[in-house]
């Protein structure tokens, strides 16, 4: 057996493995689950906020303008150090403060299950802003185990 053979031969095996591999994953794949990273927005209520959305010029949202009304649960955005929450009219997001939030969330009953503030980390959050959101959600007396999409506490 000379050289040529050999190479010949292990072209071969190899290219026969690699098609062996593209065929078994083009099949696999309509099965097994997405592993594309997400964007890591947990969709709530069949609504998901667009986390790419520019934010909208200061004419056009008055932060200070933001209604109180009795809703069962709370979705909060963090969205680099802002936290965003979503219009009920069209479903953009419209920027508020953290004082707002606090009287959002307070005024809260609860989903079914207790849950009354969802926290969706947009890609630019920052930690300072999803902790100071945490230590003010505890202050106003909104328990931890109602508050979903925070990262776990350390004892």
């Amino acid at each position: 057996m000379t050289i040529t053979k050999k190479v010949t031969r292990g072209v071969k095996i190899s290219s026969g493995l690699v098609l062996l591999g593209v065929v078994a994953g083009t099949f696999l794949g309509n099965w097994l689950p997405k592993f594309d990273g997400g964007d890591g927005v947990i969709p709530v209520q069949g609504s998901k906020p667009d986390l790419n959305e520019k934010e909208p010029p200061p004419a056009e949202a008055d932060p200070q303008t933001t209604p109180v009304s009795p809703l069962s649960d709370l979705q909060i955005t963090i969205k680099d150090r802002g936290y965003w929450i979503a219009a009920e009219t069209d479903g953009t997001l419209q920027e508020i403060t953290l004082e707002q939030v606090v009287e959002l969330a307070t005024a809260t009953t609860g989903d079914e299950n207790g849950i009354r503030v969802r926290v969706i980390r947009a890609p630019s959050a920052r930690a300072r802003a999803e902790e100071n959101l945490e230590q003010a959600l505890l202050d106003a007396k909104i328990p931890r185990d109602s508050i979903v999409g925070l990262g776990p506490t350390l004892p």
